[in-house]
């Protein structure tokens, strides 16, 4: 189910798990998931850890797209053909003006999909990172933000920080190539579920990207969640009926 918010561009997300479907778990293709292109690639994953990701990443975004887009049964989930850029950016191949961004992190999926621009994504776990994690990574801005944090927020704060890089590198469809360091990453710490947070964009390394980024993040005992994007809107969470996660057909 999707909801709407007047006024609002929004970012429609979903998050899922392993338990989505027994055969997940196993890294065994669901009947009726995917394409045959797309068969043909997870075929060539040979880690059974890159290959379930790969699919619980395709079982949360083809749920996600058949929510916002109504364009097939659950039974036709394989209709939804999920492509890649040669950069690794995946695309809704009957969908170009939609933009869709995947991440996975331990045993759960991450995935965004809009028609407002570029959107990216990222999902990681909180825990605590060495010092020099931060110095090789952060800016000198970012570093002095995080002095005099409590130990657990600051933990927060890095994986926050750390997660809004990936989600703004995404965006741009640069990935890692780029160096972190290219975007200050500022937040606000509020009791609101989603918190906004700007990404500053250095343009004389980044050639023809915008200066700013808009984003959100949140938060819960044991991951960060963030969205980027190349226009102001609001995240809205899709719901998806309980036989669609129980690994039924």
């Amino acid at each position: 189910m999707v909801s709407h918010l007047d006024g609002w561009l929004m970012i429609y997300w979903l998050t899922q798990t392993l338990s989505a479907h027994p055969d997940l778990a196993r890294a065994v293709m669901p009947p009726g998931l995917l394409s045959v292109s797309e068969q043909r690639r997870c075929e060539t994953f040979t880690v059974e850890k890159r290959r379930r990701d790969w699919l619980l990443g395709r079982w949360t975004a083809k749920h996600l797209a058949q929510a916002v887009l109504g364009s097939c049964a659950e039974s036709d989930l394989n209709e939804i053909e999920i492509a890649t850029n040669p950069n690794g950016a995946p695309y809704l191949a009957d969908y170009r003006d939609w933009s869709l961004s995947i991440s996975h992190s331990a045993d759960r999926a991450f995935c965004a999909l809009s028609d407002i621009g570029s959107i990216g994504v990222d999902i990681e776990r909180i825990e605590a990172r060495q010092v020099a994690f931060v110095e090789d990574f952060f800016t000198p801005a970012e570093q002095i933000r995080l002095t005099d944090l409590p130990e657990r927020q600051r933990h927060v704060a890095i994986t926050v920080i750390w997660s809004a890089k990936e989600s703004g590198l995404k965006t741009l469809q640069c990935g890692l190539t780029v160096d972190s360091r290219t975007m200050d990453c500022r937040f606000t710490w509020t009791e609101d579920q989603w918190k906004p947070l700007e990404i500053t964009v250095d343009t004389q390394r980044i050639a023809e990207a915008p200066n700013r980024l808009y984003g959100w993040w949140k938060a819960d005992a044991t991951f960060v969640y963030t969205l980027a994007a190349t226009k102001q809107a609001h995240p809205v969470e899709v719901t998806i009926p309980p036989i669609m996660n129980d690994g039924q057909n």
